[in-house]
């Protein structure tokens, strides 16, 4: 089945805002702490945004290129059992 490029887009955009929250939470509460690592909230939430930014910008265009590959495959079976079947008429036409 087909996805829309705003659906495509709106699962994307909301995996990763998940992704976001999680990291978040994860950075400020074990990884930071456990890795000695001094990061303020404003720090976290400025280098987080651009890894979510950029993963967006991955998650979308994976899809999109999963999904015209996938419409490609498809097209050409299409296409091979049209010209299949068309061949076939002809040859049973003329003889």
């Amino acid at each position: 089945m087909s996805q829309s490029k705003s659906a495509s887009l709106w699962e994307a955009c909301g995996n990763t805002f998940l992704g976001f929250f999680i990291s978040m939470l994860v950075w400020n509460f074990i990884a930071g702490p456990v890795a000695n690592v001094p990061v303020d909230l404003w720090t976290n939430f400025v280098i987080t945004s651009i890894f979510t930014v950029s993963s967006i910008i991955r998650n979308y265009t994976t899809r999109r290129v999963a999904n015209w590959w996938e419409h490609r495959k498809l097209m050409k079976r299409i296409d091979k059992d049209f010209l299949q079947e068309t061949f076939h008429k002809i040859l049973r036409d003329k003889l």
